[in-house]
């Protein structure tokens, strides 16, 4: 198992391992394309504070956060693979943990590929010549490509924060009130349908039989 693997865990990571699994018995363009999805759906979820609130909250409906997330892999035309693993998450009322299987399933992604995912939030849009910078000194510190998926969040007062798996790793700068803090980790006919017995098998598998609960 390589350690990024090992750092995949709890019921996202469950979660993250069935789709992931799924993922291997499409074909090669089609798990591309369902990388791009699963990476904009975590997007579009952190972007959006109003589909943040409406899968955390208790009292909405599943009926309710299941027509929402639909019409979000729709309007994304994104994979229907991903969009039945999200309807059924959304069934089972895990839909809260859906980020963080998202992020999960990308390092699973990341481990087959001997890459690192660097999840980067700024106040500001990142300019590329920084990313480019920000993947050079990553990959020095740990031996990987790395992989930046990066967003904003104007909550900040300034600077960046960077997570690189799970782990804690280097100093906390401070400048003022900037803050950088680096952790370290962390249609098709082949489209599985969320009735396929495979489908389910898969998910109860990797779930031990959990997904209901």
């Amino acid at each position: 198992m390589s350690s990024q693997e090992s750092k995949i865990g709890g019921l996202a990571g469950r979660y993250a391992s069935a789709l992931f699994e799924l993922m291997q018995e499409l074909p090669a363009d089609e798990q591309k394309s369902l990388h791009g999805d699963v990476a904009e759906f975590l997007a579009l979820i952190e972007a959006n504070e109003d589909l943040q609130k409406l899968i955390r909250s208790p009292v909405i409906s599943a009926e309710e956060q299941s027509a929402a997330m639909d019409a979000v892999c729709v309007k994304g035309n994104m994979n229907p693979l991903l969009r039945n693993f999200v309807a059924l998450v959304v069934s089972k009322r895990r839909a809260a943990a859906l980020p963080e299987m998202a992020q999960q399933y990308a390092q699973l992604v990341a481990g087959s590929r001997d890459e690192l995912v660097a999840y980067v939030t700024s106040a500001q849009a990142i300019e590329k010549d920084q990313i480019e910078a920000l993947k050079t000194q990553l990959k020095n510190t740990f031996g990987k490509t790395i992989v930046v998926e990066a967003e904003q969040d104007s909550a900040l007062l300034g600077g960046m924060i960077v997570k690189v798996g799970s782990r804690e790793h280097g100093k906390l700068h401070r400048r003022r009130f900037r803050a950088c803090r680096c952790r370290r980790g962390h249609g098709s006919s082949h489209a599985l349908h969320m009735a396929s017995p495979v489908f389910h098998s898969t998910l109860r598998r990797h779930t031990g039989g959990r997904m209901g609960r």
